[in-house]
């Protein structure tokens, strides 16, 4: 018999980790409403956003308490549009993790036009490493409005993830080595 519950690290009331950190038994979704995928979580990335949203710091994006933590994941589909279903996946950013469930449970919910197949090159965490990074970068870029023909010089590695959630930005990013 297959699960019907999956475990889920989560907070319901703002405060200084590990406070009022707990793990939680949550039912797995019989099926994703329509525009979403449900990914089995291998691999979650944690972020300095993880720690300010339990500590209050982006309240006004976490409206809904309880709240599971993360953005950052990699996993596979295991339910959704049929395209889907058994692929590899990563993806990052959006409200997950703020406003939204995020990725430090064995499932999550997923916005299907934000997944972007792993790289068979690349494994769960190695992906999962790239994702608040990259848009941090991607939206350094947009900031400082750098045109056709200017450069940004932005440090760090590229792998080169064809197809990622964050495609726009990375047409943008110029890196050097």
């Amino acid at each position: 018999m297959a699960a019907s519950t999956f475990r889920a690290l989560r907070f319901a009331e703002n405060g200084s980790i590990p406070g009022p950190l707990y793990i939680d038994l949550l039912p797995i979704p019989s099926s994703p409403p329509a525009g979403y995928s449900l990914v089995r979580v291998h691999a979650a990335g944690r972020n300095p956003p993880d720690v300010g949203v339990v500590d209050g710091q982006f309240s006004s994006y976490a409206t809904k308490l309880p709240l599971t933590l993360g953005r950052d994941f990699a996993g596979e589909v295991v339910a959704g549009p049929a395209e889907w279903v058994g692929k590899k996946v990563w993806g990052t950013g959006g409200l997950n993790g703020f406003k939204y469930d995020g990725s430090h449970a064995e499932y999550m919910l997923v916005k299907t036009e934000g997944l972007a197949e792993i790289p068979n090159t690349l494994g769960y965490s190695q992906v999962t490493a790239c994702g608040v990074g990259f848009l941090t970068a991607g939206c350094m870029i947009e900031r400082a409005a750098v045109k056709k023909g200017e450069y940004a010089l932005v440090l760090g590695r590229y792998y080169g993830l064809k197809g990622t959630p964050q495609e726009p930005m990375k047409k943008r990013l110029t890196l050097f080595f």
